[in-house]
């Protein structure tokens, strides 16, 4: 059960045999609640199996830094890495270049969405396959709630 803290949100459980803890709610509505946890687990534990859910969990409750890296050839035969906390060059200038520094201007290093990796695999792809898997836990989840909860009352979280 989701409760409000100010800005920050918690979930009380007493453990995952004794089901959620929910004030005010009748007994029919814990069961439904049991339920309705029991059914959408599998999807739910399918989705925390995706790359970007790991990825984001590590992020946000651990390290703090995404774990994505940039890889650019530039146009000169240099490649550059980058990550979120080491950044490259925004330019590149040719080495050896003509004799005076003056007659090469630097040129722009070229990124393309391609050259990100994120836990090093494709970030694009690894994105579409997230938010395909919320998509289908959303969906899983509304079915679920229907099925089981139907036209009957849930008790709304304080505040």
């Amino acid at each position: 059960m989701l409760l409000r803290e100010g800005s920050r949100h918690r979930y009380l459980r007493k453990s995952r045999d004794d089901g959620q803890v929910v004030a005010g709610a009748s007994p029919d509505e814990q069961q439904r609640r049991e339920k309705f946890s029991k059914e959408l687990a599998k999807k739910l534990d399918e989705f925390r199996g995706l790359g970007l859910s790991k990825v984001r969990n590590i992020t946000l409750h651990r390290s703090g830094v995404a774990p994505i890296e940039l890889k650019v050839d530039g146009r000169w035969g240099v490649t550059y890495v980058g990550t979120p906390a080491m950044r490259i060059s925004a330019t590149e200038t040719r080495d050896p270049g003509p004799p005076l520094p003056m007659q090469a201007p630097p040129v722009p290093i070229e990124i393309h969405w391609d050259d990100f990796k994120v836990s090093g695999k494709p970030m694009f792809p690894a994105c579409q396959e997230y938010l395909a898997g919320a998509g289908e836990l959303v969906a899983a989840a509304k079915a679920v709630c229907q099925a089981v909860h139907g036209s009957g009352a849930l008790t709304p979280p304080p505040g």
